[in-house]
C-alpha cells in the first residue's frame, strides 16, 4: 500500500533548510516511525482455514447454484454463511436473481474438477441432507471469501453458525463501498425498515 507524507507550512523556504547532522538524524528518524506506525505496519490478514475444523476434502463433482455444489463421494455442500443470487432450480415460476448465472460461473471457476477442504464451525448440516461448510482449495483460498469479494454473494448467517462472520461482513462492506457485482444493482441495495415495509405490503 502507498501512502505519503504532506507538510503544509508558512515557513519561508529558506529556513526548511537542514542544519547539519543534527536535523539529518531527526529527519531519519521522523521516517523511521512513518514506517512503522504507517499502513504498511499493519497486521497480517486472519488465516480463516485455522479457525475452523477441518473435514474430509473431496474432488466438485458438479456446481448446483452460487453457493452449492457437489462432491464425487456424493456430498451436497451448501457454502455456510453466504448467500448468492437465486437460481430457479426447478421452481416453477420463479425468476432467476440477477447475477445469479454469474454466480454460478465463479463458483464454478473457483473449483469445478478441482479438490476442496470444508471447515466447520458450527451446525454441520441442514434438514436437506446438505453439508453446512467454508470451503478451501489446495492453496488455501477460502471460497466464501473470494465469492464475497467479488459482489457475487451476501452475508447470511444463523446463530448455530457464526464462526468468521465478522470477516465476511468486512468483506462484504468493501464489496459493497466499491459497488462490485450485485451491490451496483438497485435490486440489492440495502433497504431501511420503513422501505422494506413498503415492499412486502
Amino acid at each position: 500500500m502507498l501512502w505519503s507524507w504532506r507538510i503544509r507550512t508558512a515557513v519561508p523556504p529558506s529556513r526548511l533548510r537542514p542544519r547539519g547532522r543534527r536535523a539529518g538524524v531527526w529527519l531519519a528518524a521522523f521516517f523511521i516511525v512513518g514506517l512503522l506506525v504507517g499502513p504498511g505496519a499493519a497486521a497480517p490478514p486472519p488465516r480463516p482455514a485455522g479457525q475452523l475444523d477441518p473435514g474430509e476434502p473431496g474432488e466438485v463433482t458438479t456446481i448446483v447454484d452460487g453457493d452449492t455444489l457437489m462432491l464425487a463421494d456424493g456430498r451436497e455442500v451448501r457454502l455456510v454463511g453466504i448467500q448468492a443470487p437465486k437460481l430457479p432450480l426447478g421452481r416453477a415460476g420463479f425468476t432467476p436473481w440477477p447475477l445469479a448465472e454469474e454466480a454460478k460461473a465463479q463458483l464454478s471457476a473457483l473449483t469445478l474438477g478441482k479438490t476442496v477442504t470444508p471447515g466447520f464451525g458450527g451446525r454441520r448440516g441442514d434438514r436437506h441432507g446438505r453439508v453446512l461448510a467454508h470451503l478451501f482449495d489446495a492453496e488455501g483460498r477460502w471460497i466464501q471469501g473470494v465469492l464475497l469479494e467479488a459482489g457475487l454473494a451476501r452475508v447470511y448467517s444463523f446463530d448455530d453458525n457464526r464462526k468468521l462472520i465478522a470477516e465476511m461482513l468486512d468483506l462484504e462492506r468493501r464489496a459493497r463501498d466499491a459497488r462490485r457485482g450485485i451491490w451496483a444493482l438497485d435490486y440489492y441495495a440495502l433497504r431501511s425498515a420503513e422501505q422494506a415495509g413498503r415492499w412486502l405490503g
